[in-house]
């Protein structure tokens, strides 16, 4: 008789866990295609997305030699932009600020993550914009004050730069 009484209390529990179970599964289903028929009108009116790979960083990528090469065989940057009035190009290794009245000389100290960023020894006051032209912005060396916006530079062409 305790035979039959432990199949009799094992039997309920069996057939409670496979309803369990099969409740977990058709839950799991139900979100799942509720999940999709939500995305589905924004889905098929999308349009197609490129997806690009960019490379993994790693420890080398810290040094700015070695990236270099990389990002300029993917995308040059320029290395001539215009100003209100002046140019800001590199020529023999620095970066020169030249306007009629003055001539500001920076030592590159990096030029990745879409910035570069350049030292004025003079002044010694850092300065940084975006590599495809935009704002300039500085700060003192010594201070940690926030960059402050200094002039825009914009890229120039093939066109403009044969011109001057």
């Amino acid at each position: 008789m305790s035979d039959d009484g432990n199949k009799g209390g094992s039997e309920p529990t069996k057939i409670f866990s496979n309803m369990t179970a099969w409740l977990g599964g058709i839950t799991g289903l139900v979100v799942a295609v509720t999940g999709l028929i939500a995305v589905w009108p924004k889905a098929k009116d999308a349009e197609p997305v490129t997806v690009v790979a960019t490379p993994v960083e790693t420890a080398a990528a810290d040094d700015p030699a070695e990236e270099e090469p990389v990002e300029a065989a993917a995308n040059p940057l320029p290395l001539k932009y215009k100003a209100v009035g002046a140019t800001f190009e590199k020529i023999d290794g620095e970066w020169v600020y030249a306007s009629p009245t003055e001539e500001t000389r920076y030592k590159e100290v990096s030029r990745r993550g879409g910035s570069t960023v350049v030292f004025d020894p003079a002044r010694e006051v850092y300065a940084r914009w975006p590599n495809h032209g935009g704002s300039v912005e500085e700060k003192g060396a010594d201070d940690q004050a926030e960059w402050e916006k200094s002039f825009d530079i914009w890229v120039t062409d093939a066109a403009d730069s044969a011109d001057q």
